[in-house]
């Protein structure tokens, strides 16, 4: 009986061994699905402030060429001597600047 108890205790043990590896294993699993989850929450964070500089960046650029196509037309109007404020005259005025542009090119 001695040998059948030392069998047994050897089974008990290889058991818990095997039973302490596969909560390790379970453990180390939750370790990095933690570890997946807040690195892809990171990563959303990081795209969220990406998306936010590259639209205060548009906004910068949009206002800047909208000042700048306002200076052009003030100096266009300044130099042509009248508004255009009329389509009619703003077209008269680009088929003008069209032939004038052809000419010198």
């Amino acid at each position: 009986m001695d040998k059948e108890q030392a069998a047994k205790e050897a089974a008990q043990k290889a058991a818990e061994r095997e039973a302490a590896a596969q909560k390790a294993a379970e453990e180390k699993r939750k370790e990095l699905a933690a570890k997946i989850a807040a690195l892809t929450a990171k990563e959303e964070k990081l795209k969220q402030q990406k998306r936010k500089l590259l639209s205060e960046q548009s906004k910068k650029e949009k206002a800047a060429r909208t000042h700048r196509l306002c200076e052009i037309g003030g100096i266009v109007e300044k130099v042509y001597g009248k508004p255009l404020d009329t389509i009619a005259k703003r077209e008269a005025f680009q088929d003008w600047l069209m032939k004038v542009m052809h000419k010198s090119v």
